[in-house]
Formats: C-alpha cells, structure tokens, sequence
C-alpha cells in the first residue's frame, strides 16, 4: 500500500512465548477481562494474569467446558459468556459457572448439531444487564431463537429478533 508506514518495533517479542494447555489443541478465541485474558482452547477454559511478562501466570479454569461457538463469546460485567459443551458458561477471574441450568434441555439437545458454530451469536447489552444468544433450536438447522440472560435476576427469557452481531451506541 502506498503511502502508508507501519511501525516496525516488536510490541510483543517473540522471545515471550507462553504456552497454554496441549500443544496440538487451538485457541479458538481471546477474551479480555479487566485483569486478566480468558483463552477458549480446544483442551478448555484458561486464564493469563500478571502485570508484567516476569509475572505472567497461565491456569486452567475448566478442562471439561470447550467452545462450541466462537461468536457465542461475549464480555459482560468483567465476566466472559459463551456457549460451551456444558452448556453457557459465566467465566470469571476465578471460575466457570455454568449459567443455563434452565435452559438446559433445548441447549444440551444442540450441542451436537455440525451447524451451531455457523449460526450462532452472541452480544451483550450492558445497560440492561443482559447477555443474549442467537442459536439454534431443538431439531433445526439454522437460528431460530434468542436467550437473553440477565445477570441479576439470573434468569432466562426468550426474544423474538435474531441477530448476527450488535452494536449499543454510547447513549443506549
């Protein structure tokens, strides 16, 4: 491209290398918290804190809850929320709560669907406390539902606008 300059200092060098979890499982995706990163991993859930590279620490939070739909991740409250093979996890600092225990059924009955990761979105709505999930219901193959999810009343309803992706502009 012309015209352009790009910056040529390392922001991150390569000599700082930290691996997470089985060398041949993926991270499939990144989440940040406000004092750590959360790392979805094809062997589990993962946390990175620290304040600098010599006191940077990796731990598992959850070997038995995988990603089962990248877009399903969402920031909400300093807390990560996402659709997972135990269902949609609440992941913290400190731990991962699984957060549809009331919506287990019509969640657990998808999970196996080779479509879900294509179809399936999620976004939070800070203001109205709320985590919402585009998906696939029982016996479908494509979106047909949203979970909304709000973090202080704990509990589940349903909307009736699917979406692929949200913005909430600064006054909303």
């Amino acid at each position: 491209v012309t015209g352009v300059q790009t910056c040529a200092l390392p922001i991150f060098p390569l000599i700082n290398f930290f691996p997470v979890g089985a060398k041949n499982s993926q991270i499939l995706r990144i989440a940040t918290l406000r004092d750590s990163l959360i790392i979805f991993k094809e062997d589990g859930i993962w946390r990175l804190n620290g304040d600098s590279i010599s006191n940077f620490v990796i731990t598992i939070l959850d070997n038995s809850a995988i990603l089962k739909a990248e877009s399903s991740v969402s920031v909400l409250n300093n807390k990560v929320y996402a659709l997972t093979t135990a269902g949609i996890v609440e992941v913290s600092d400190t731990s991962a709560v699984i957060q549809s225990r009331r919506i287990e059924i019509p969640i657990s009955s998808v999970l196996g669907n080779t479509n879900l990761n294509a179809v399936t979105f999620g976004i939070p709505y800070e203001s109205e406390r709320t985590y919402m999930l585009t998906t696939i219901s029982p016996n479908q193959t494509t979106a047909t539902v949203v979970y909304v999810f709000n973090y202080l009343t704990q509990e589940w309803t349903t909307w009736d606008t699917l979406f692929k992706g949200g913005v909430i502009g600064p006054s909303d």
